[in-house]
């Protein structure tokens, strides 16, 4: 998925999608269209592949459905009896949107591909556990003196999530504390997430 990304960005001038829609939705973000609409908490966009086939990056990924989504994600939705395996399990970036938890007043966001500072250090898309998309963005608290973790990646690879980079990379990263590695809604942050926090705020952007 990541490759489409850059793909487009390259088509056009270097533009990149963006990662959330600006209030009152109209699927741009500063004139950037958004890689992708919907919640997948709710139908139709845990289910309809048309969701997909509308995002601008469904052509750079040889209109193939499968990028999408982890294998390992077993979640689906009950509609009038008949069961539907939801049809996204990756979630990219807020630092391509108005980075609103990082803070933008403080770290950078980016709109184009030759702004990123660190690519090789820039998450792009991430497993998100499905029970925090309520949206296609993946929100990171960079701020030490804030220090949380807004949204919960998945830990469907033995507590580990898949990631991928701006430079083209990817990696599985396995999660130590109990927040993410459990994905539980009882737990709260704590001193024993720092390790995870850290490694997000590293790989999410750089001060301004």
């Amino acid at each position: 998925m990541v490759r489409a990304w850059q793909m487009y960005a390259e088509d056009n001038q270097s533009i990149l999608v963006a990662s959330l829609d600006q209030p009152g939705g109209s699927g741009f973000f500063n004139g950037r269209p958004i890689w992708m609409k919907g919640n997948v908490q709710v139908s139709p966009y845990n289910w309809d592949v048309n969701t997909l086939t509308n995002s601008p990056l469904y052509n750079y990924v040889g209109k193939s459905f499968s990028p999408f989504k982890c294998p390992a994600d077993l979640t689906s939705l009950t509609l009038a009896g008949t069961i539907y395996p939801s049809v996204r399990s990756i979630s990219m970036s807020q630092v391509f949107d108005f980075g609103q938890w990082l803070p933008a007043t403080k770290y950078r966001t980016y709109g184009k591909l030759t702004e990123i500072v660190k690519p090789a250090n820039t998450f792009v898309f991430i497993d998100e556990n499905p029970i925090y998309m309520n949206d296609a963005a993946f929100a990171t608290e960079c701020d030490p003196s804030a220090k949380n973790i807004i949204d919960l990646p998945a830990n469907y690879h033995d507590k580990a999530a898949g990631i991928s980079f701006a430079d083209g990379h990817a990696e599985m990263h396995r999660w130590t504390g109990p927040l993410i590695s459990s994905g539980s809604l009882a737990l709260s942050y704590s001193a024993a997430d720092a390790a995870d926090w850290q490694y997000l705020a590293n790989n999410s952007t750089v001060l301004k």
